[in-house]
C-alpha cells in the first residue's frame, strides 16, 4: 500500500496508518515545506518487516523524490516503520536538502524502525538538513535479538551539545547544526548505530561539546563521526555498559585540510577505535581506553 503526497506545503496533524500483515506500506510526502505536527502519528509497521516513511525526500536524496527545503517533526509526533512479528526494521527519512544553505530540518519526535525476532536486523533512519536540530528526538533502529540498524544524520558544521541547543564550540566557523548528545546516547544504548556526517561544504566541522556517555544496554553499537574538515573531541566519549565502536573520519573530501583533535578520553568498553580517511590525530592530555 502507498500513500503519496506532493505539493508546496504539507502539514500532518492526524494519523496516517500503512500497517500490514506482511511488510509495512509506504508513505511519501514531499513539498517545499513538510510539517509533522503535534500528536501526529505516521505508521508503516508490518508483521514481517517495516515499511518506508519518506518525509521531504528519499534516502540520502534518492528514490526520485524531490527534496524539501524545510521539514519539521513536533516533539509529540511519532514515526514508525518497525517489524511487529518477525522481520527487519524499515526505513524512515526526514530530510531537507543538505546541499541547500537555505534548508532547515527540526526533528524532535519519536522515530522507530526496529527489527523483531531472532536474527532480525534493525532498520535505517535518516535525519538530514543543512541546518539540523535534533533536540528532544528519540530514535531507535534496534533489533534486540539480531543486528542493530543505523541512524544517519547529515547536516553541516555540527555542534554536539547536551540536549541539542546552542553551546560553546571549537569549530572554526559558527555552528549551524546542533545535535543532542542525550539522543545519541539513547540510541547507542538500545543497540542502534549512529553516524553523523558533516559534508555539505568543504569546511564542515564536528565538535563534541557534551559527553556521549553510554551507561545502559548490552548490545554493541557504533558511533561514527565524519567531516570534510576537522573533528574535535572536547568532551569524553565513554561507555560503562555495552561495547561502543568509535570511528572518527576527518578530511573526507581528501583536500588535505582537516584533522582529528582529541582533548578528552574515549572509553569503548571493549569496542574498537578507528581513525580514517586523510585524518591525523592530535592527542592532548587524554587517553584511549578499552580498545580491542
Amino acid at each position: 500500500m502507498f500513500f503519496v503526497v506532493s505539493s508546496r506545503l504539507i502539514s500532518f496533524s492526524g494519523n496516517v496508518i500503512q500497517s500490514a500483515t506482511g511488510t509495512g506500506g509506504s508513505v511519501v510526502a514531499t513539498a517545499q515545506a513538510v510539517a509533522v505536527g503535534a500528536g501526529a502519528i505516521l505508521t508503516a509497521d508490518g508483521a514481517t518487516g517495516g515499511g518506508t516513511l519518506d518525509i521531504g525526500s528519499g534516502w540520502q536524496g534518492g528514490g526520485g523524490i524531490a527534496q524539501a527545503t524545510q521539514v519539521s517533526v513536533d516533539a509529540t509526533a511519532s514515526l514508525n516503520a518497525s517489524a511487529t512479528g518477525h522481520g527487519n526494521g524499515g526505513q524512515i527519512v526526514v530530510r531537507a536538502d543538505p546541499a541547500n544553505p537555505n534548508s532547515t530540518a527540526g526533528v524532535h519526535g519519536s522515530l522507530t524502525a526496529n527489527g523483531a525476532g531472532v536474527g532480525a536486523t534493525g532498520g535505517t533512519i535518516e535525519t538530514s538538513g543543512y541546518r539540523l536540530d535534533t533536540s528532544a528526538v528519540q530514535v531507535s533502529a534496534a533489533a534486540p535479538q539480531g543486528q542493530g540498524g543505523t541512524w544517519l544524520l547529515d547536516p553541516d558544521l555540527v555542534d554536539i551539545t547536551a540536549t541539542g541547543g546552542a553551546g560553546p564550540s571549537y569549530t572554526a566557523y559558527s555552528p549551524i547544526s546542533y545535535q543532542s548528545a542525550a539522543s545519541i546516547v539513547s540510541s547507542l544504548s538500545a543497540g542502534t548505530n549512529v553516524t553523523i556526517t558533516a559534508s555539505s561544504s568543504t569546511m564542515s566541522d564536528i565538535a563534541v561539546d557534551a559527553p556521549i556517555a553510554r551507561t545502559s544496554g548490552t548490545s554493541a553499537a557504533t558511533l561514527t563521526l565524519g567531516a570534510t574538515n576537522t573533528i574535535v573531541v572536547n568532551q569524553p566519549i565513554p561507555s560503562t555498559a555495552g561495547p561502543v565502536n568509535v570511528t572518527l573520519l576527518a578530511d573526507s573530501d581528501h583536500d588535505g585540510i582537516g584533522i582529528v583533535i582529541l582533548k578528552n578520553n574515549i572509553t569503548t568498553n571493549g569496542g574498537n577505535i578507528t581513525f580514517g580517511v586523510n585524518s591525523s590525530g592530535t592527542l592532548a592530555t587524554c587517553s584511549l581506553t578499552g580498545c580491542a
